[in-house]
C-alpha cells in the first residue's frame, strides 16, 4: 500500500508532538523550548500526516516557506515502529512529490547534524536526486561541544521521482 500525505489529522497530534520534540534534540540550531503545537501551527509552515492506509507512519513538514521564492525547509519524523527498512526513502519520495507537484515549490532543503541519526538516512535520498550542498562547521553547541551540519537540497528539475 503506498504512502500518502494528508493534512495533519487530530488523531495524529500526540505522536506528531512527540516527533517534533525528538527532532529538537538533533536540530542544527540551539533554541529555547518551543511548544510542539507552536512549531506545527506556525503560519510559515505546513505539516502533514504520512499514512499507509489509515495508519500514521510519520509527520512531514514544510517550514520557513517562501512562496515568492518557491522554497521551503523539510521536516520529517517517523513513528518509532516504522523506523526500519525503506520507510525513510518512501517518506522522502512522498514529501518531495507533494512539495514539487502539489505545492509547486522549486527548491526544497534540509539540514542535519553530521553526527546525528538523520545523516545515514539523508544519504539514501541521493537515489532520488537530493544532494549534499554545504557543510556548516561547528554550528551547534550540544553537550558542551560544537557540532557540524550538512545542508541538503533539491531543485524540482533535478528530482528523480523513482530510484534508479
Amino acid at each position: 500500500m503506498p504512502l500518502i500525505l494528508v493534512p495533519l489529522r487530530e488523531a495524529d497530534l500526540q505522536l506528531a508532538c512527540q516527533l517534533v520534540i525528538e527532532a529538537k534534540e538533533w536540530n542544527v540550531k540551539t533554541t529555547p523550548f518551543v511548544p510542539p503545537m507552536a512549531v506545527i501551527g506556525n503560519p510559515g509552515s505546513l505539516f502533514m500526516s504520512a499514512l499507509r492506509g489509515e495508519e500514521f507512519i510519520g509527520l512531514i513538514g514544510y517550514q520557513d516557506i517562501s512562496w515568492p521564492d518557491g522554497t521551503a525547509e523539510l521536516f520529517f519524523g517517523i513513528a518509532p515502529e516504522h523506523r526500519f527498512g525503506h520507510t525513510f526513502l518512501e517518506l522522502g519520495k512522498a514529501t518531495l512529490d507533494y512539495g514539487f507537484n502539489t505545492l509547486g515549490f522549486r527548491r526544497l532543503t534540509s539540514m542535519a547534524l553530521t553526527d546525528g541519526p538523520t545523516i545515514s538516512l539523508m544519504e539514501k535520498w541521493a537515489s532520488i536526486g537530493v544532494r549534499k550542498e554545504a557543510i556548516f562547521k561547528r554550528i551547534r553547541l550540544k553537550n558542551g561541544a560544537y557540532h557540524d551540519a550538512f545542508a541538503y537540497a533539491l531543485e524540482r528539475g533535478n528530482y528523480v521521482s523513482s530510484p534508479q
